[in-house]
């Protein structure tokens, strides 16, 4: 292991490759994220004003993004990005149309589907790299680089793509580009340490009139929230919100501070107050709105968890895979507090099968199958199946967990309130007497249960 010491309170660590590191990044320990937070502030001096309070006044004047310094169009291209604007990739497609030659134009065009794990951009990102390599030869070259770790992603080795952005950040700290990417990755594969280490490495080469800035603290938030820090976490999230009101990935992690603390009613008013930041045109509208019908659960209101799913969650123009798995999860939790669904799980899985499934996640594949079996989808479900391989219950990789939690979903009834023949409504048995019943599906969950360290990053959708 190999330390070097760059400046007063800023220690580099490079460490050997362990099951959650990916080889060549930098890691830093410290014992609690109030050591994170205490180093930031020893590392920047006064260049910043303290994480712990919001800071007051007038908000500060972008000056200067990188070294790359784009121009003012793409500037605001990257300022949609950041802020998980819906209109970013429209914005990226039409700027590049009328500038088919802007090497950053193309690298942020890469980074975006990369980030937002878009396997139907896979044309157009082959598109970018095939230019970038081209106008930027050098393999040094930090455009090249981008391009290099795109290919990556593209070719199905999202590890080795979350490396070589990482690789990038190291020599290249102000890159939000990169940072963005390789943290949206990390998040991916479920490596909690990097969510928060990778953010905290370049923090203090960051100042607060960068643009970005309150992005780069949003993510650090969030890699403090998803390894339980939550107090740090929630200072850190308002200290963006204080640069950026409305800006989605910070109220995100206030959200999931305030469920994963059980203050519902806070987190309730919190997300009522803060609707109109987030519940239109942004990345984070469907999710946030999952956030808020949770709490409605929490708050044993499942009626209006319910409202919530019809009037922000249903709405077919936005399917992304990600947003049709925040439904699944959603209706297979009304399921089971045997909420009256009519025709929900159908619709649902109307949308799911015009997904191009056979390019999807694991994860994702689950999703989909709980909207196949519950909507009883025969060819659906045999399709599913058919693209997870079948492997020993001793096996805890994704596809084989998945594998087995989708064998679950088929052996048990999602319980929804349907109309019995006689026009009386009569409740699908409850899948946990089924689920109790089987080795297999409990041996799964034994599984998953097992490996709280090793997790995909995202909720549980129904275990």
């Amino acid at each position: 292991m190999t330390i070097t010491l760059d400046k007063p309170g800023y220690t580099k660590i490079k460490a050997r490759q362990q099951s959650i590191r990916s080889p060549g990044v930098f890691h830093f320990r410290y014992r609690s994220a109030a050591d994170w937070l205490d180093v930031f502030k020893r590392s920047c001096g006064p260049r910043i004003a303290s994480l712990d309070e919001p800071q007051r006044g007038a908000l500060p004047t972008y000056t200067y993004l990188s070294s790359w310094d784009p121009s003012s169009k793409w500037q605001h291209a990257l300022s949609l990005v950041l802020a998980h604007r819906r209109s970013a990739a429209i914005t990226v497609d039409q700027l590049l149309a009328d500038d088919p030659k802007s090497v950053f134009g193309h690298c942020l065009s890469a980074a975006l589907i990369v980030r937002a794990d878009d396997t139907g951009g896979q044309e157009k990102l082959n598109a970018s790299i095939a230019f970038i390599m081209g106008a930027c030869p050098d393999p040094d070259d930090r455009a090249h680089r981008h391009a290099v770790a795109a290919r990556a992603w593209l070719t199905g080795n999202s590890g080795r793509a979350a490396e070589l952005y990482g690789a990038i950040v190291i020599d290249f700290p102000r890159d939000i580009l990169a940072l963005m990417t390789a943290h949206a990755l990390d998040f991916r594969l479920g490596r909690r340490l990097l969510l928060r280490d990778r953010i905290a490495q370049v923090l203090p080469e960051w100042e607060p009139d960068m643009l970005g800035y309150s992005s780069v603290l949003a993510m650090y938030a969030f890699g403090l929230e998803e390894n339980g820090e939550y107090g740090p976490a929630e200072r850190i999230a308002r200290r963006a919100l204080a640069i950026d009101p409305g800006h989605p990935g910070a109220i995100h992690v206030i959200a999931h501070v305030m469920e994963m603390q059980g203050r519902v009613s806070e987190g309730l008013a919190f997300l009522a107050e803060t609707e109109p930041a987030w519940s239109n045109h942004t990345g984070f509208s469907i999710h946030l709105a999952w956030h808020q019908a949770l709490l409605y659960l929490e708050d044993d209101d499942p009626g209006s968890a319910l409202t919530v799913y019809d009037t922000q969650m249903a709405n077919g123009t936005v399917s992304d895979t990600p947003a049709l798995a925040d439904a699944s999860a959603l209706l297979w939790r009304l399921g089971l507090r045997n909420m009256p669904l009519g025709n929900r799980w159908e619709v649902l899985a109307n949308r799911w099968q015009m997904q191009p499934l056979t390019a999807m996640r694991p994860f994702y594949l689950v999703h989909a199958m709980m909207a196949f079996a519950a909507a009883r989808c025969t060819a659906a479900k045999t399709v599913v199946l058919k693209l997870l391989p079948a492997t020993h219950e001793s096996d805890a990789s994704e596809e084989a967990l998945a594998f087995m939690v989708c064998n679950a979903l088929l052996a048990c009834s999602i319980p929804t309130m349907r109309h019995a023949s006689n026009g009386s409504r009569a409740c699908v048995p409850s899948p946990i007497a089924a689920v109790a019943a089987s080795p297999s599906v409990m041996s799964c969950i034994s599984l998953i249960r097992r490996q709280p360290s090793e997790g995909k990053g995202h909720h549980s959708p129904a275990l």
